[in-house]
């Protein structure tokens, strides 16, 4: 099985995941159940048997649960739901072909919406830079100017650079702390002068100490509580390592369901003119970090469509916003931020199987989390984060937060090399099969499947295809100096040797230079 969501469990195929029967909504990523930040309601098997639920049913799902070992589940209950629907049918479309790919094809024509629009090819071509995995949310303008200039001074390769968690005075306000960024304004025309297109972190909560929370409950624009009538109120967030929901702000929730959109946007479009920001991160937006039974002004059906209108939103307000939660929103036409990830090396092996699932729910404009990973529990090591960025390096955009100038002086002669690999055979590969994917909806990002049928492609979780010509097959595993790798059916050189595929490669060289990739 595949598809279905990010489960934090990051398996692939599915078969030996275990996820309880529960309600199918988008989840934290930070939760440790369910089935993610990105959903939809697709699977399908390599046997080329693919399924479908309606938007309209009420669905619970689950995978080996202890009733129903060896199965993907879909139930329709009425108990224990998120949410409250008068049709508690379970209306689902099977689909049976010849092959995975055929069938996969299909469905992506019948059920999901085509990309309207491609980022920019900038920000394919040279790295994206954020603030998170380097600095935390405890940052101020000085902090944040000289690491805008130590971006400059190495002389790395830039396109956007953004500005996540710790700028707001408070969470859910809309501006900088002016005890913190003490010229806020004249700081971000300063980094937009040094040659960064800037997007900033913000999110759809108001902490009730927050004025945006008096102004959408006075504008009678917040998602209620169950009752209908008071606000609602819930505890979404206090960094990706917090367990102590008491730490979490109280806070309630702009509806975009109706009204609520109007004001967000005319508060964010004065913001962007304010402090000359282009672009923003749109953070957030799951259905369990809603109040609970939430109540809208306008019809939904179930939470996750809080979530479609939240990538919605994002996109009105630009084409090279980022989204980091999406459910029915294929069509969107800009990055969606894969979930961040601890700096381990458990860490850096979920990348594969988060990026090629959502490659197949219609997603093909991945921001890969940054090099490295979140910087907890501890800092990445020289080894660790060299490995990440030969994986970054052929993913569709290179993530930079920790400097590789902070590791020795080989890692970044390697950063050089491997940001030069990328701009020149990565981006102009990927840039051609995004403009494939607005015709297709093809993944950019393969599944070694989506070109060989033999039971072996089904399984291979550590490789990749960039299109059907670029194989991929990074190194994950600590001090490893070889590691199988399977050849999918064609001719593949590695530059040295042709391999004919399919067909294993037993303990291939993997020094720590070196990435194995194949053309």
């Amino acid at each position: 099985w595949y598809g279905g969501g990010l489960l934090s469990a990051d398996l692939w195929p599915l078969n030996n995941a275990t996820v309880p029967v529960s309600p199918f909504v988008t989840s934290s990523q930070f939760e440790n159940s369910g089935w993610g930040s990105v959903i939809d309601r697709y699977w399908l098997t390599s046997s080329g048997v693919a399924i479908h639920v309606d938007s309209e049913s009420r669905l619970h799902v689950g995978i080996n649960d202890a009733a129903d070992q060896q199965h993907l589940c879909l139930h329709s209950f009425h108990e224990q739901a998120r949410y409250r629907h008068e049709k508690p049918s379970l209306n689902y479309t099977v689909c049976v072909g010849l092959d995975l790919r055929a069938v996969h094809n299909v469905m992506l024509d019948q059920f999901m919406m085509k990309p309207r629009a491609m980022p920019p090819f900038e920000v394919v071509a040279r790295p994206v830079w954020s603030t998170f995995g380097s600095m935390k949310n405890t940052f101020d303008q000085s902090a944040l100017q000289c690491f805008v200039q130590e971006i400059i001074d190495h002389a790395y390769s830039k396109s956007l650079l953004i500005v996540e968690d710790g700028w707001q005075a408070a969470n859910g306000g809309f501006g900088f702390d002016p005890e913190r960024f003490e010229d806020a304004s004249g700081m971000m025309q300063g980094i937009k002068e040094s040659g960064f297109n800037v997007s900033l972190w913000v999110h759809p909560y108001f902490p009730i100490s927050a004025d945006g929370f008096q102004e959408i409950v006075a504008h009678e624009i917040a998602v209620r509580d169950s009752g209908g009538v008071n606000p609602g109120l819930t505890q979404w967030w206090n960094g990706p390592h917090s367990s102590l929901t008491s730490t979490r702000p109280v806070s309630g929730v702009i509806d975009l369901s109706a009204n609520g959109q109007d004001w967000f946007r005319r508060r964010l479009e004065e913001f962007r003119s304010n402090y000359s920001v282009e672009n923003f991160f749109f953070w957030g937006g799951e259905a369990t970090t809603l109040p609970h039974e939430a109540q809208f002004s306008g019809k939904v059906y179930d939470p996750s469509e809080y979530t479609a209108m939240y990538s919605q939103f994002a996109e009105q307000l630009g084409s090279l916003n980022i989204i980091s939660s999406a459910y029915h929103s294929q069509a969107y036409a800009g990055l969606v931020r894969l979930p961040t990830s601890p700096s381990t090396w458990e860490g850096l092996r979920s990348l594969i199987p988060k990026v090629l699932t959502l490659s197949i729910l219609g997603y093909p404009f991945i921001l890969p989390d940054s090099i490295g990973g979140a910087g907890w529990p501890i800092p990445p090591s020289e080894e660790l984060y060299v490995r990440w960025m030969q994986l970054n390096t052929f993913f569709p955009v290179m993530h930079f937060s920790k400097f590789p100038h902070d590791f020795s002086p080989a890692v970044v002669e390697m950063a050089r090399d491997l940001i030069a690999l990328h701009a020149n055979l990565v981006a102009p590969k990927i840039s051609a099969l995004a403009a494939e994917s607005l015709l297709n909806s093809a993944p950019i990002i393969r599944p070694l499947w989506w070109r060989d049928k033999s039971p072996a492609a089904h399984a291979v979780q550590s490789e990749f295809l960039i299109g059907d010509d670029i194989l991929v097959a990074p190194v994950l595993v600590e001090a490893a100096i070889v590691r199988d790798i399977y050849i999918p059916n064609g001719n593949w050189s590695d530059g040295a040797n042709v391999h004919s595929g399919p067909k294993w490669i037993r303990n291939y060289s993997v020094q720590l230079n070196h990435i194995p990739h194949f053309l």
